[in-house]
């Protein structure tokens, strides 16, 4: 993208510096052959420079498939937690009843003697 979103930039200071280049590109005496070639290369978007966006998007894309896996576990562990919780407090309500009742049973024994 480096050549190409220089080239397409409105700014007017980017079209003089291309157009100096290109001029400097043009005469003999303003590059050495490889100097030239480099700048040419540079402006066709030629050249050593290869675009890595293929490879960050499927990076990124590797890490939203883990993410999403460690998040589905995630949540399968909170719903897991979440009926066990209720299944104590259920058996805990319970537990209070019985013992509540017990103490009641137990006043009322101790009131009659």
């Amino acid at each position: 993208m480096g050549a190409t979103a220089f080239l397409q930039s409105t700014s007017l200071q980017a079209s003089g510096v291309i157009a100096r280049l290109t001029s400097i590109a043009q005469s003999q005496e303003g590059l050495d052959n490889s100097d030239r070639d480099s700048l040419l290369a540079f402006l066709q978007n030629k050249g050593d420079y290869v675009p890595a966006s293929g490879q960050i998007v499927g990076i990124l894309k590797n890490m939203k498939d883990d993410m999403s896996k460690s998040l589905d576990g995630m949540v399968e562990e909170e719903e897991s937690a979440v009926s066990a919780f209720a299944e104590l407090k259920k058996a805990k309500e319970k537990e209070i009843s019985l013992a509540t009742s017990v103490v009641e049973v137990k006043t009322k024994h101790s009131g009659e003697l």
